[in-house]
């Protein structure tokens, strides 16, 4: 009987990681892949070109650019004219890349997705700081220019909205 029961508590405990194994997995749709601190991995002049309001470019803070900026990424050529490298080849019949640069006051700090919907030809990509590791939050400094990248499977889309969380 004691064999038994214990049988049945591993299947129940397996059961119930596979399933949090699925849903966990199942909201990644579109394959997404965010690549934070992604300014590291950018051409000087498309950083320049894309500063954000309120970040500081040494001790100069700006004060004219637009709070954000999103680009859509969809063919090799305007790829190579904002990346020098890339972590992974990304072949356009298949993927996208989606850039947002936005002003943090932790720039090189780690990132994760949290949700992205498709409403008609709009994508939606909630993001937030990933504070888990040793520290509960990063540590802060100037607020400078901050891009985090989405390589994900190629959509028919027209525009893409970020949001914080």
């Amino acid at each position: 009987m004691k064999k038994k029961l214990t049988k049945i508590l591993i299947m129940g405990i397996v059961l119930i990681m596979c399933l949090g194994i699925f849903v966990g997995c199942g909201d990644n749709k579109y394959n997404a892949e965010l690549h934070y601190n992604a300014q590291a991995m950018m051409n000087a002049e498309y950083l320049e070109a894309n500063m954000t309001l309120g970040a500081y470019d040494g001790l100069v803070e700006d004060t004219s650019s637009p709070e954000t900026r999103t680009h859509i990424i969809k063919n090799k050529d305007d790829f190579d004219f904002a990346f020098k490298e890339f972590p992974k080849e990304v072949d356009f019949s298949k993927k996208i890349v989606l850039i947002y640069f936005f002003t943090s006051s932790y720039p090189t700090s780690p990132y994760k997705l949290v949700k992205i919907n498709l409403r008609d030809d709009v994508l939606s990509i909630h993001f937030k700081l990933n504070k888990s590791g040793s520290s509960s939050v990063p540590d802060a400094g100037l607020p400078k220019q901050t891009c985090i990248v989405v390589l994900m499977d190629k959509i028919d889309i027209n525009a893409a909205v970020f949001k914080q969380v």
